[in-house]
């Protein structure tokens, strides 16, 4: 059965989608906007649910007080800069092929791009030593460019990636672990695997296909496959509020070839003031990670493969909480701020993601916003 995802998503999308060229996105399995406001970095921090994606051990960060972290239906959206044209293009092109051919030959060069992140749910929770995290997750990527020229080839291209499937985790503090006569002070393990279903779609239109709305082949092209993936992760902490994270994310890779999400080697460092009984200003986080350090992605980029960022609780409290972040991601600013209030949870972040093979030569800005309910 073709993936409905995928098949969905690039009904709605084509008439003004494509992928111009070569892109070296680092796509991301999923992207939670509280974490890509403060640089992306979370490989050492962790902290809820989302350290599924990044670091395992990170479950074990879950502040404990908290309680159980539940999520319902946690919608992430992010867009870039030139998507404000799409319905533009998408009304030139219904109109006629020469209308289509006038306005696309506008945006010759332009790239669009939309992501959609979702927790339909998870369960989470941190006891005396152990943690667990379990959710199901929706994920897609969807890029589009305006050829540089009008052939034979087409004029637009479109890469669409979509995966659905369920992530699971467990990690355990060993306190006081000693190794010979070196006593550690907290050393957090963690496991994690994640079962997936994807589909990939690329495909290039000619101005006449968007016309006439010749889309009717579309699902004979998606390519879709399923995925089993194991994560393994460490956070030390190596002095109190310090620590350092290590992580194999995606062992066995999601896909192969264009579509591939390969496995990863990733290692970050935190440090993280908290005081639990204190409403405002009660905790700070500041992250720094560095992705990829086996060369999984096909570029060399060393600034493309680090994040910085800073997470900072202005209130925190049992009806409602707000936090700021700030960052830098693939050498690029970012920028968040978070809002829950009761069941209702907030949150928007800025980031930019680097298309080309070096960090500051394609870069594209994201703006991404998300809602759902958190307790």
């Amino acid at each position: 059965m073709k993936t409905k995802l995928v098949s969905a998503i690039a009904l709605l999308a084509i008439g003004a989608s494509s992928a111009q060229g070569v892109s070296y996105e680092y796509r991301r399995l999923y992207k939670d906007a509280k974490i890509m406001g403060a640089g992306g970095a979370n490989v050492a921090s962790g902290g809820s649910f989302g350290a599924l994606f990044s670091n395992p051990a990170g479950l074990a960060k879950i502040p404990q007080e908290y309680g159980w972290e539940f999520q319902v239906a946690n919608i992430g959206v992010a867009v870039n800069d030139n998507i404000r044209d799409l319905s533009d293009i998408i009304d030139d092109a219904e109109e006629s092929e020469s209308k289509a051919a006038d306005t696309l030959k506008e945006h010759i060069g332009d790239r669009y791009n939309i992501d959609l992140n979702v927790i339909e749910f998870s369960i989470a929770k941190k006891f005396d030593q152990a943690a667990f995290g379990l959710g199901a997750v929706t994920s897609a990527n969807v890029n589009f460019a305006v050829h540089q020229g009008f052939g034979a080839s087409g004029v637009l291209e479109s890469e669409i990636l979509a995966v659905v499937g369920a992530a699971g985790g467990f990690a355990y503090d060993f306190n006081d672990l000693t190794i010979g006569s070196y006593a550690l002070n907290t050393l957090s393990v963690g496991v994690g695997a994640k079962a997936l279903r994807y589909g990939y779609l690329n495909r290039t239109f000619s101005a006449a296909d968007l016309a006439n709305e010749e889309f009717e082949n579309i699902d004979d092209e998606i390519e879709e496959g399923n995925a089993f993936v194991g994560d393994i992760g460490v956070i030390y902490d190596v002095f109190p509020n310090f620590a350092i994270g290590l992580s194999a994310l995606n062992i066995g890779g999601i896909g192969e070839g264009a579509l591939e999400i390969p496995a990863t080697v990733n290692v970050g460092a935190s440090y993280v003031y908290r005081v639990a009984d204190r409403s405002f200003f009660n905790q700070v986080r500041v992250g720094a990670d560095y992705i990829d350090l086996a060369g999984a992605y096909e570029d060399s980029s060393y600034v493309k493969r680090t994040s910085f960022g800073a997470d900072l609780n202005v209130w925190d409290g049992w009806f409602s909480t707000f936090a700021v972040q700030a960052g830098l991601y693939q050498g690029k600013w970012t920028a968040g701020a978070n809002l829950r209030l009761s069941l209702v949870d907030l949150s928007f972040a800025t980031y930019a993601e680097e298309l080309g093979a070096y960090a500051g030569q394609d870069g594209d800005r994201r703006y991404m916003a998300s809602f759902g309910f958190n307790w």
